[in-house]
């Protein structure tokens, strides 16, 4: 058996069509990671490693990002079955989250307020999106069950609180003006999502 990546691919264009949106998992733990380390060990290194770790996040964040768009250029009849599957749209919710892990970052290490606040409102309408597209695959394609809930349930639904948890993080760098639209919105985006997280949570 060879284990030369990619050798089992019977094309190269293969690589799009068996992208799933899990892989963005890797932005919000590598993302985590950056975020606290400098928190975790005040030292000159801990906010280098950190910086590091923001530019390989913001490198596979990109990847990922266009794996899924030549998936959906390339191969958009696998789309629909995608969504119709019980387990794997859940995961289109760790793209805003691990999208916020850069926002968060540029604000934390760079001061980049203007980009930051840009990638907010794109994080914010994946977030609106996928909280409203996947719960509605669940209803009325998937055959979930009481019996059958997990955890994963959520992640469609968390990235509006962590979208908003963001947005109060970016308010105290904007103008007054700005900073209450954000503020609002993201009072918003945390109503969309806390009492759909919190039925899920109650009932684990």
């Amino acid at each position: 058996m060879s284990i030369t990546p990619f050798s089992q691919l019977n094309h190269p264009r293969e690589l799009f069509r068996q992208f799933t949106p899990n892989w963005f998992a890797v932005n919000m733990g590598t993302g985590v990671v950056m975020l606290i380390l400098p928190h975790v060990w005040a030292a000159s290194w801990a906010m280098d490693v950190s910086k590091v770790l923001f530019f390989i996040n913001v490198i596979l964040f990109i990847f990922f990002c266009i794996l899924l768009a030549g998936r959906i250029v390339f191969f958009p009849k696998t789309l629909k079955p995608l969504f119709e599957h019980s387990i794997q749209p859940m995961a289109f919710g760790c793209m805003p989250m691990g999208l916020a892990t850069i926002i968060n970052g540029c604000i934390l290490f760079y001061g980049a307020i203007q980009l930051s606040h840009i990638l907010w409102w794109i994080d914010c309408l994946l977030s609106v999106l996928f909280v409203f597209v996947v719960p509605y695959f669940m209803f009325t394609k998937h055959d979930h069950k009481a019996e059958t809930m997990s955890a994963v349930w959520l992640l469609p639904i968390v990235p509006s609180e962590v979208a908003s948890c963001t947005g109060a993080f970016l308010v105290p760098h904007l103008p007054v003006h700005d900073g209450l639209l954000v503020l609002f919105t993201s009072y918003g985006l945390w109503a969309i999502s806390v009492f759909l997280a919190a039925g899920i949570v109650i009932n684990f």
